[in-house]
């Protein structure tokens, strides 16, 4: 049977009752906890005891009954439920007492005739980082027998000289010695000393989706053995294509095991990256699978990850979960046996995983079948967006236009026309764009220079251009002198907020040596509460700037903590303030992994790291503790963890599954540094095409560097990216692509004002002459586009540089409706229309956009439907 998804919503807590999902059942049992064992001998106890953590986690031990044990994969569930992958990246599972994999067996005698495989000798070295360690296998023989390998393990040379070392004297001891000594290795043999009549918990037949989609690939579903000796090591990984993996000791001395939960992931790779920048991911961007990177615990507790300690003894399991990261070394000779397998939960890592392209032989599995059987509403657009299969049927749902602007009269008249060019703010000349005040808010600004930045959409140098804005803020780098340069070098820059310059488009850029007191807000508290709750949307308000003494970020007060400091008081960002020098040095953003900008607090499951305003503002995962000046933010963790993030307000159903889960919980990768990552930004127009691909997505701090924009729209939208392929989409009017040709003579039908019923009537005339109207396309808050709108009805904008309606791409300008009413607006670009003059039968004439006409032909179709 295929292995069945967990009905939890998440983690049970220590004594839930875990009810079996599977009808055939015959009993519901209450499993231990992973704490206390329940109803076991003291004698079992006495040989496998409670480990004593020494880590800052803790690792789960479960107690099986013989009963429980009977079937791997339900266990698997169980112990998932009770949240021991959250704990750390691996829980231990003691055998039941009395059970052996080999009841034909007596003893290990057999053992010693076994030829283990390329056996390796291990050298460590120190890197240049205290703490931070390198480890080279050579192998040392094509094969070697056990026996030998044996004697050798004992022998004075390589015996463990302290066995009886307890807790965190065994690793204090390891870690003083790790660069003694060359141990032997009988890693990677293939085999199995399992009876073959053995059903429980047969690493050969475990029965979870590996083996049901009788997926048989060389290192997966391989069983290997692993011949240890004292200080024999495993450095920091996780499995292959973040596999699940089992782990069991046959016999012998115990094995030291640490472990980093997959909550803590992320987090733990940057600090990595960190620690190693010759092997990060400028050479190999999954540089860990080489499995050669050693860090003490004392340097993982220097960063504040999180991470777990554990002792395997005989007759133990450990189990590893996907993405989480586990090192260990061996305490003297001993004999495990290990394999990976898969549960569906594992899918949505596998299919997001980070290979590894250095080496010819990492393992790379095929997710298609996977994805095709237990993920068939993802299958296609996954499978079009990796491998461009033309395949693909999914549509990007469509967005209802706002109904409080509708057009109030179909058919525009001349008098309409000129009593719409005379509003308030329109220039002497009809046009729009004039250089005043009212007509340019960035014009009226006193002694900024305004930047001649030009728009790109040369795709090709994007990846180039974001790597040179960007050398010195990656997480792999600490830098904390270039970080306050780049932060220093963007306070001049209107409006002065690090949050809000996001909205101002980086070709309008203003500067002004001379940073005030306060400035714009250009980001309204709606966008920050993330609800439909109304606030103002006044844009002329102006916020209090506040600049940090040591990171010389700048933020408005209500974008980034609230603060309202004395004029003569020192202040300090979130980030910088009441922190070790460490913390502050390496913090990084969870959301993009860059450095600068506005960082604050975040609680993301388990995990407590930093995000930039400005990401959790875009992602629609992420919620502020306070909307009105934001100094922390929660995170929903990603479905595939089965877990909850503490204390997080709830987000609204409505904003939260805006876009929809496809984009928010998968990786895809972003179109500017091609880095994959979860929670990218989908571009907003891309979204609305009616083309079966998945939107241009990016990180919203990426989108800036090469120029991308980012407007305000109202709820459910708040904030969106446009990326830079949609500069000159205007050129195109895609909805009259299917309309025939008329000319003047025809005999039409035009559309007439709306009745109350919404039933629409047409009056008939003829075509008397068609002139060619310059038009502007905007986008409005509530992401509705317009594209029929006359140069003059835009009464005002906030353009650096415009003459005669040819204003700047993104730039907010106001447009008189058809209502007589003005909107907040982006300009898009300029356009041509065809307006067409018509005399109606036995009335007046009328001018009528193209859209609104329909000839005989389509007059009569219509009718028929």
């Amino acid at each position: 049977m295929p292995d069945e998804p967990s009905t939890s919503s998440g983690p049970l807590t220590p004594g839930d009752v875990y009810f079996s999902p599977h009808e055939d059942d015959d009993f519901d049992t209450i499993f231990t906890d992973g704490r206390t064992p329940v109803a076991i001998s003291p004698n079992h106890l006495k040989n496998h005891p409670l480990h004593k953590p020494t880590g800052t986690s803790e690792v789960l031990t479960f107690y099986p009954t013989m009963e429980e044990f009977r079937d791997f994969s339900r266990y698997i569930r169980v112990i998932e439920q009770k949240g021991a992958h959250l704990n750390a990246g691996i829980a231990k599972i003691v055998a039941p007492e009395g059970w052996t994999p080999r009841p034909s067996k007596q003893d290990f005698s057999d053992v010693d005739n076994y030829e283990i495989t390329q056996p390796a000798r291990e050298t460590i070295e120190a890197m240049e980082k205290p703490g931070a360690f390198f480890k080279r296998n050579v192998t040392c023989r094509r094969k070697m027998p056990a026996r030998e390998f044996r004697e050798m393990a004992l022998s004075a040379q390589y015996r463990n000289p302290k066995p009886n070392l307890e807790g965190i004297d065994i690793e204090k001891h390891y870690f003083q010695n790790i660069l003694e000594g060359e141990p032997i290795y009988g890693a990677d043999t293939e085999g199995s000393f399992y009876d073959k009549e053995t059903n429980e918990f047969n690493m050969n037949r475990l029965g979870t989706l590996l083996d049901n989609t009788n997926l048989k690939i060389k290192g997966v579903n391989t069983v290997y053995l692993y011949f240890g000796m004292y200080k024999t090591t495993f450095p920091w990984h996780a499995e292959d294509m973040d596999l699940y993996s089992i782990n069991f000791l046959h016999f012998g001395a115990p094995k030291y095991w640490f472990a980093i939960s997959s909550e803590h992931a992320d987090r733990f790779e940057r600090f990595m990256s960190q620690q190693f920048p010759y092997h990060n991911e400028a050479h190999c961007k999954a540089f860990l699978r080489h499995k050669t990177f050693i860090v003490t615990p004392e340097l993982l507790r220097s960063a504040n990850i999180p991470y777990a300690t554990m002792i395997q003894r005989p007759n133990e399991f450990i189990i590893t979960f996907p993405r989480g990261y586990h090192m260990g070394f061996n305490l003297g000779y001993n004999l495990a046996e290990s394999t990976n397998f898969a549960t569906q939960r594992w899918i949505d890592y596998g299919k997001d995983a980070v290979l590894c392209g250095c080496s010819k032989d990492s393992v790379k599995i095929d997710m298609a079948p996977f994805m095709e059987m237990y993920r068939p509403d993802e299958h296609s657009a996954w499978i079009t967006y990796w491998y461009g299969d033309e395949r693909s049927e999914w549509v990007p749902k469509k967005k209802e236009t706002n109904k409080k602007r509708q057009r109030a009269i179909i058919c525009v008249t001349p008098a309409k026309r000129a009593r719409l060019a005379a509003s308030d703010g329109s220039c002497s000349d009809g046009s729009s764009g004039c250089e005043t005040e009212e007509s340019s808010f960035m014009r009226s600004l006193p002694g900024y220079i305004m930047s001649n930045y030009q728009l790109r959409s040369d795709s090709d140098g994007m990846l180039r251009k974001y790597k040179t804005n960007t050398k010195e803020l990656r997480s792999d780098r600490i830098d904390f002198f270039k970080e306050r340069q780049y932060n220093s070098g963007r306070n001049p820059e209107w409006p002065h907020c690090s949050v809000c310059q996001y909205f101002q488009p980086l070709h309008m850029m203003a500067i002004n040596e001379t940073v005030p007191q306060s400035s714009r807000r250009l980001i309204p508290t709606s966008c920050f509460s993330k609800t439909s709750e109304e606030d103002e949307k006044d844009e002329a308000k102006f916020d209090r700037l506040l600049h940090c003494s040591n990171c010389e970020v700048t933020v408005h007060s209500k974008c980034c903590s609230g603060d309202q400091p004395n004029s003569d008081e020192k202040w300090r960002c979130p980030r910088c303030r009441n922190k070790t020098d460490v913390e502050i040095r390496t913090a990084s953003c969870q959301l993009c992994q860059l450095r600068g900008g506005a960082l604050i607090p975040c609680q993301i499951g388990k995990d407590s790291t930093w995000v930039h305003v400005i990401c959790a503002l875009f992602n629609r995962r992420a919620v502020f503790n306070n909307p009105d000046g934001p100094s922390a933010c929660f995170v929903e963790p990603s479905p595939r963890q089965h877990s909850e993030t503490p204390s997080m307000p709830p987000l609204p159903e409505e904003y939260r599954s805006e876009h929809g889960d496809m984009f928010e919980h998968s990786r895809w990768e972003c179109v500017v540094c091609h880095r994959t990552d979860v929670g990218l930004i989908p571009c907003a127009h891309c979204i609305e095409e009616d083309k079966p691909v998945i939107p241009a997505l990016a990180h919203i701090t990426c989108a800036r560097r090469v120029g991308f924009v980012c407007e305000v729209r109202d709820f459910p939208r708040g904030a969106v990216m446009i990326c830079q392929k949609h500069e000159h989409s205007y050129l195109i009017n895609k909805s009259l692509q299917d309309y025939t040709n008329i000319k003047v003579g025809d005999n039409v039908y035009v559309e007439e004002e709306q009745c109350s019923s919404g039933t629409k009537h047409f009056l008939s005339g003829k075509i008397l002459r068609v002139d060619k109207k310059a038009t502007v396309v905007v986008d409005f808050l509530d992401n509705s586009c317009s594209r029929d709108n006359l140069v003059e009805d835009i009464q005002s904008c906030e353009c650096l540089y415009c003459e005669n309606g040819d204003h700047q791409y993104g730039a907010r300008v106001k447009v008189v409706w058809d209502d007589k009413k003005v909107y907040d607006a982006y300009f898009r670009g300029k356009g041509i229309m065809n307006e067409y003059t018509i005399q109606l039968d036995g009335g007046p004439e009328v001018k009528c956009p193209r859209n609104k006409i329909k000839s005989k032909k389509e007059y009569k179709n219509s009718n028929k439907t």
